[in-house]
């Protein structure tokens, strides 16, 4: 008994290491590409800023929660489509009409007709027509390269396709940040207080750059201006700063 409980455990913990072997990467992988895509929308090029291994984790968990936060707003929508539920309804009547048509075999037409549909299935059984036994031997590697293909298919979305997801997530989260800074220029947020810009202040005490925060290390930082983006190098002397009110 205790043989089967560890050869089970020990199947569960390799089952677990393979899964987090291929999450691992993967999830590298999402992070990065959202990244990219978050500094695209800003004309900005991630050479400038790297990220470490830890903050593309980071963005990896961020773009899944888009991903997810998506899937929910749609299910939601689509629960208060009344088409869903009309469909429904007319399905489920139709469903009841087979059953109800199936049960009534007493009727004479009925016997008719199932009669004639066994005998069709009889004359065409791969056992006693060379035609069926033909597509028979023909069909049965189809199905299975058929099978193979699908699952190919299955593969390959999802592996490319939450990658690509990702990429819209990066590209979406900053549009309407972009069309408002655009619209209203630097604002104070009316919740928080804060100013949606950055400013950058020179050892004189003067705004030399001001607008949308994109990125920053300790040696530069990437401000979006209504007339494109900025890559500064900041100096010893240099302020980036925001505003309260």
């Amino acid at each position: 008994m205790v043989n089967r409980l560890q050869i089970k455990i020990t199947k569960a913990l390799q089952l677990l290491l393979i899964t987090l072997g291929l999450i691992t990467p993967y999830a590298y992988l999402i992070g990065l590409f959202y990244y990219q895509a978050y500094m695209n929308a800003y004309g900005v090029s991630i050479d400038n800023f790297p990220l470490s291994i830890a903050d593309t984790y980071v963005h990896a968990y961020i773009a899944v929660g888009g991903v997810i936060n998506d899937a929910i707003q749609w299910l939601i929508g689509v629960t208060k489509n009344i088409c869903l539920y009309t469909s429904i309804i007319i399905i489920v009547l139709f469903v009841y009409s087979l059953v109800k048509l199936v049960k009534n075999k007493d009727q004479p037409l009925l016997q008719k007709i199932q009669s004639r549909i066994d005998s069709t299935i009889n004359r065409f059984h791969y056992k006693n027509s060379d035609l069926s036994k033909s597509i028979y031997v023909v069909g049965i590697p189809i199905y299975y390269l058929g099978i193979g293909i699908y699952i190919f298919c299955a593969i390959f979305v999802f592996w490319w396709g939450i990658l690509i997801v990702a990429i819209n997530q990066g590209k979406e989260i900053n549009a309407p940040r972009i069309a408002e800074f655009k619209m209203q220029g630097c604002i104070f947020d009316k919740q928080t207080h804060w100013n949606n810009c950055v400013l950058v202040i020179n050892e004189a005490g003067k705004v030399i750059h001001q607008g949308l925060l994109v990125a920053q290390n300790k040696e530069q930082i990437a401000i979006f201006k209504k007339d494109g983006s900025y890559l500064i190098k900041l100096k010893d002397d240099h302020v980036v700063r925001k505003e309260f009110n």
